[in-house]
């Protein structure tokens, strides 16, 4: 399935609402207020959104690589009791995020 089939797919899945026209109900309105509507606008917001490329996607991988020294420097610097608000795990977190988005 394409990005723009499944961007179709999610569309025809809105809740339906009614609303009033002239004092008359006319129905078959997709609802973006129910939390099932919001969520399916965020879905097809985050599939329209262009991918990065290949190019775009090795520069920032190079880029965290180094952030993730730099948090490991600072964090050796000024040790924290709490190892999971350390700056390098919330930095490979960063980079754990953007790689499921990326790649699933």
């Amino acid at each position: 399935m394409t990005r723009e089939e499944a961007i179709e797919e999610l569309k025809k899945a809105y809740p339906k609402k009614c609303i009033e026209v002239n004092y008359v109900l006319k129905g078959g309105f997709d609802d973006h207020d129910k939390p099932l509507g919001q969520a399916l606008d965020m879905a097809i917001e985050a599939l329209e959104q262009e991918p990065l490329t290949d190019r775009e996607q090795r520069i920032f991988l190079s880029a965290m690589g180094r952030e993730e020294r730099v948090c490991r420097e600072v964090d050796a610097e000024h040790p924290n009791e709490n190892s999971e608000d350390t700056l390098l795990s919330i930095c490979r977190s960063i980079t754990r995020k953007v790689k499921g988005a990326l790649w699933g």
